[in-house]
């Protein structure tokens, strides 16, 4: 199974710029569970950045991509660069298991949620 050790620390090049980030932490939408991947411009880096306690460790340089968006505009790099991972997946396996990888993650984060966040579901939101 493919865990975030696995994406987070890959480089991430935006498809229509070549623009490279890294990927630093998955965040979560405690109302509709929306997952979102939290890029860092590649210029502005440092390894301290990767799984950050708040997003507002990262100040100014994180974006927030919606998981379901990421792969119409990004592309993982072929390596490992600053993952602690031992696996080097690549994007085309990554993006083979994009919907399996989400599902895994939702199943693993929604139970980490507050308590009053738990039971949302996207059927719960118009």
């Amino acid at each position: 199974m493919i865990t975030h050790n696995e994406l987070i620390g890959k480089k991430v090049y935006r498809l229509f710029d070549k623009k490279t980030f890294v990927c630093c932490s998955l965040s979560i939408n405690p109302i509709d569970h929306q997952i979102s991947l939290v890029l860092v411009d590649f210029n502005h880096f440092t390894e301290e950045m990767l799984n950050p306690k708040e997003l507002t460790d990262l100040g100014a340089f994180a974006q927030l991509i919606l998981w379901d968006n990421f792969l119409d505009n990004y592309k993982f790099s072929q390596y490992r660069d600053f993952s602690s991972s031992e696996s080097d997946f690549n994007h085309n396996v990554l993006a083979l298991n994009w919907q399996l990888i989400k599902k895994n993650f939702t199943e693993f984060l929604v139970p980490l949620l507050p308590e009053k966040y738990k039971k949302n579901t996207p059927s719960d939101h118009p």
